[in-house]
């Protein structure tokens, strides 16, 4: 069995999206009204609390269907008329990850989300109807990094 390793080391990005998760975290502390900032704007109107912080997880384990596939190879290996039906695939992938938000105004929400993923793809050639070596009839393919993402929320309503 052949495996795939593909891993990402953006050293730098992860330094930023530290910083930003350390920040966020500390912005509540700062603040003791409902908002960090403008909670006056808000009028009598409750509003939510000053930060959150969620956890998220999940695993998945699901076949699904190829509708192309190549290989780059000196002799070829594939017929060139492959119907993609007879190859099997097969992903597992867990995956999970801390999602911190923080209300700097009545209206406007900032959130970070870190966390890790870890999977694998299974490419099962051996149905073909062409003898392949072993190493290229069954390819595993196992990946794992860093998730990071980040954005804004902007709330708008009324009385209703």
């Amino acid at each position: 069995m052949t495996s795939f390793v593909v891993r990402d080391y953006g050293g730098s990005i992860m330094k930023f999206i530290k910083y930003v998760v350390a920040l966020l975290l500390s912005l509540p502390v700062l603040g003791q009204a409902d908002s960090l900032f403008g909670s006056d704007l808000a009028g009598d109107r409750k509003l939510p609390k000053t930060f959150g912080i969620g956890v998220d997880y999940f695993s998945l384990d699901q076949p699904f269907q190829i509708d192309r596939l190549s290989i780059s190879t000196l002799v070829p290996i594939l017929p060139p008329n492959l119907d993609p039906a007879l190859i099997g695939t097969d992903s597992e992938v867990t995956h999970g990850d801390l999602k911190i938000d923080v209300w700097l105004l009545p209206f406007l929400n900032v959130f970070a989300i870190y966390g890790q993923i870890d999977g694998e793809t299974i490419v099962d050639l051996s149905n073909i109807g062409v003898p392949l070596p072993p190493e290229v009839s069954r390819l595993a393919i196992d990946y794992d990094g860093d998730v990071y993402d980040g954005g804004v929320v902007l709330v708008v309503g009324g009385d209703r």
